[in-house]
């Protein structure tokens, strides 16, 4: 009757385990090098949810969308419960649960290294011409000091030839992701050119983006507690810093 008793508890709890375990639909987009159907495991964002949601026995399917449509999608909750990678806004909280950061990206002015290039506050940065994407939200502090006049941003809507314009002395600065930068920079130039580039290592702004569950899915709130407990075995394992050091260096690449 004890041998009996330990098959049935053993039975019982691997019953309790799969019946959490389930294929996670999330909607993705194009923001290299983080997230992209074109990269290896869609981009380090990407596989990094992925070994999270694994960790805790859950598979995922990804599907690619234009940015407006992701979200969309993943706000019904049926179809696709979820959406990766979100920043935090009041009217996203409204319909979305958030988990832990599966990324924090530090935005930074890249320069010419030939440019005698040093700021400590943004009254420092009037004199130089500054390329931006439109419509992209550099942060308050930015914004403000914008609108206070104390710098310009001259915008366009494709941040890769802000680069270009860096490259040809037409920009002075360029604001823009470290790790989104750098992805530019090596795809699109060539080493001799990418050479002539650098960042400053003050930082303008640090942004969470995090898996993001509609609040309609089944299960919304143990979805994020699951992937929030792998993605701490994640980093506590180590592999986490491994995979953010490989895609800075490329390893994501096809």
């Amino acid at each position: 009757m004890k041998k009996i008793s330990i098959v049935i508890a053993l039975i019982t709890s691997l019953f309790s385990i799969n019946t959490f375990a389930e294929t996670l639909k999330l909607t993705n987009g194009e923001w290299p090098p983080f997230l992209s159907k074109d990269l290896k495991h869609y981009g380090v964002a990407s596989h990094i949810v992925e070994e999270a949601f694994k960790n805790g026995g859950d598979d995922v399917k990804y599907g690619f969308f234009p940015w407006k449509r992701a979200f969309s999608n993943a706000k019904d909750g049926d179809d696709w419960i979820g959406s990766v990678i979100w920043s935090h806004s009041e009217e996203r909280k409204a319909d979305f649960l958030y988990s832990d950061p599966v990324i924090i990206s530090k935005q930074v002015f890249f320069y010419r290294k030939d440019l005698d290039f040093d700021w400590n506050t943004y009254d420092d940065l009037g004199k130089y011409k500054i390329g931006a994407a439109i419509g992209y939200f550099y942060g308050e502090d930015i914004e403000n000091a914008e609108k206070a006049g104390k710098l310009k941003l001259s915008r366009i809507s494709k941040e890769m030839n802000n680069f270009k314009k860096l490259m040809a002395n037409r920009l002075d600065l360029v604001v823009a992701t470290i790790d989104v930068g750098y992805e530019l920079l090596y795809k699109h130039f060539p080493p001799a050119q990418v050479a002539l580039i650098t960042n400053h290592p003050k930082v303008t702004r640090e942004t969470g983006y995090h898996l993001i569950v509609s609040k309609k899915a089944p299960n919304a709130q143990a979805v994020i507690d699951r992937f929030n407990k792998g993605l701490k075995e994640l980093k506590a394992s180590g592999q986490y810093e491994k995979m953010m050091s490989a895609s800075q260096m490329g390893g994501y690449k096809k």
